[in-house]
């Protein structure tokens, strides 16, 4: 064989190790949320809020967030559905307990997670992660009257 071949052969198995580490990193399991899984508080503005996440047990993890009026009520209220179906990652919210968009998994490590649905109007990403202080923050991105559109909530898991 000439080292045009070796060559090859070389650029042909590393491209192929490359495809098999990609996918073996593109590869999210709900069960590595465990980390989501309890009673969260938080305030937002002044305002009390609330989560509840299940554990990851049966492929899915379902979850509720409220946040409270300072004068009393309920100022906003959404459920949470996780869900590993054929090996992909999706998150639906349900705002006010509306039908909800799907946002696939786009980027998941140990502590953070990414889901991403760029066709949807707002948000379309939303990261939830565990923070080194044992926080739980939740941040929606996107785009609202062609400016860039973030807000964050941090939660403290409750006793």
């Amino acid at each position: 064989m000439t080292s045009f071949h070796n060559a090859l052969k070389l650029i042909c198995l590393m491209l192929a190790t490359l495809i098999v580490s990609t996918a073996n990193a593109a590869t999210s399991s709900i069960q590595e949320l465990g980390w989501m899984t309890g009673h969260w508080t938080g305030t937002y503005q002044g305002q009390k809020m609330e989560a509840h996440y299940s554990n990851p047990d049966g492929n899915m993890i379902l979850g509720m967030t409220k946040i409270l009026k300072a004068q009393g009520g309920v100022e906003f209220f959404e459920f949470e559905q996780f869900e590993q179906t054929n090996g992909n990652l999706i998150l639906r919210p349900m705002p006010f307990g509306k039908t909800g968009v799907e946002f696939p998994i786009k980027e998941q490590t140990k502590n953070r997670v990414i889901f991403e649905n760029p066709s949807h109007d707002f948000p379309t990403r939303i990261i939830y992660e565990l923070k080194s202080n044992g926080q739980l923050l939740a941040r929606i991105e996107g785009r609202q009257n062609n400016q860039d559109v973030s807000e964050e909530f941090l939660f403290t898991k409750a006793e």
